[in-house]
């Protein structure tokens, strides 16, 4: 799905409005909510009085307001997220594996009805905001949408750490991606639904395939070109062997807070997609090449790459096709 078309989706809710879907499927009234960034989902920041109730406190992170506060993130998804309800089951699982077994990774508490996800109906639930007579609001202001609430994570996004700060932190974002894929290699439960859905935002030939049908909208040949170029060779020296790789299911890494698009894929475009993030970061401003290989030093200290994954990433391919798709989102 594009950014254009999940923004479009996603359901038109106020402070108020999300501050009342978490008090009717979590029985607690917040309070104090704000708005939070989200690509494919609707979030927002909910503080909820410690001292009312006890219902979901078992599940709270230990931040400095514990024992007055509780902090969530209410995510409401976008329509056709909404539809994925098997999907998202399979995501909580994987999560809630992952938790269990020492990983750094936020799981969905459950609702008033014992439920990790439940469904809001828009046409059943009262809006402040003002009705406008186009199909855009419209779609926006009926429905039904998925909501699911997570413990907040306290930190800062790995994104915004400074130059200044120690390379260290990517070592560690490295090694907790590998130990993420070698706790996978023995997850019990089904996968189906990560294997059947759409591989759209990953490194798969239909996202390239998808990027290709935009490709005419650039007016710089050369910078065309060169897109073209990293996509041909992506197609032919990394797509083409794509089964001889594996799959799977100062500062301080607090852990992963964002499955809503995991998907049963190579672990080299993982470990691809990881360095070309992390070589976008505030840290890596000076030096892409040193953060990136910070990264892969890590992963490789816990989850060696076989040598034909490796063969890949020197030539940056999995790398750059990655980056390519993003910077034409």
């Amino acid at each position: 799905m594009s950014e254009a078309s999940a923004e479009v989706n996603k359901p038109l809710l106020s402070i108020d409005d999300a501050a009342g879907v978490f008090h009717r499927f979590y029985g607690r009234k917040p309070a104090f909510v704000k708005p939070l960034d989200g690509f494919c989902a609707l979030n927002f920041f909910v503080r909820v009085n410690g001292r009312d109730g006890n219902h979901v406190d078992e599940n709270m992170n230990d931040s400095q307001d514990s024992k007055i506060f509780n902090n969530f993130v209410l995510k409401i998804m976008n329509a056709e997220d909404s539809k994925e309800a098997i999907y998202f089951r399979t995501v909580h699982s994987v999560q809630k594996y992952l938790s269990q077994h020492g990983l750094k990774c936020v799981a969905p508490i459950q609702n008033i009805l014992g439920d990790d996800l439940s469904m809001l109906n828009m046409d059943q639930f009262t809006t402040e905001l003002t009705h406008k007579d186009d199909n855009e609001t419209n779609q926006r202001l009926h429905g039904r949408f998925m909501v699911r609430v997570y413990p907040y994570m306290e930190g800062t996004i790995l994104q915004n750490v400074l130059p200044a700060d120690e390379i260290e932190i990517f070592y560690e974002a490295g090694k907790l991606l590998a130990e993420f894929h070698k706790s996978l290699e023995s997850y019990p439960g089904d996968i189906g639904s990560l294997k059947e859905k759409p591989l759209t935002l990953s490194l798969a030939s239909w996202s390239l395939s998808e990027l290709l049908k935009y490709i005419d909208v650039m007016k710089d040949e050369k910078r065309k070109e060169l897109i073209l170029d990293v996509v041909r060779k992506f197609e032919d020296r990394v797509l083409q062997r794509k089964d001889v790789f594996r799959k799977a299911n100062t500062y301080q890494l607090c852990g992963v807070i964002d499955f809503d698009i995991a998907e049963y894929n190579c672990l080299i475009f993982d470990v691809g997609i990881s360095m070309m993030y992390m070589s976008l970061s505030k840290a890596a401003k000076t030096n892409p090449l040193k953060v990136s290989a910070a990264v892969l030093a890590g992963y490789q200290h816990v989850n060696p790459l076989t040598p034909t994954e490796l063969e890949v990433l020197p030539r940056g391919f999995s790398t750059s096709a990655r980056l390519q798709d993003l910077l034409n989102l």
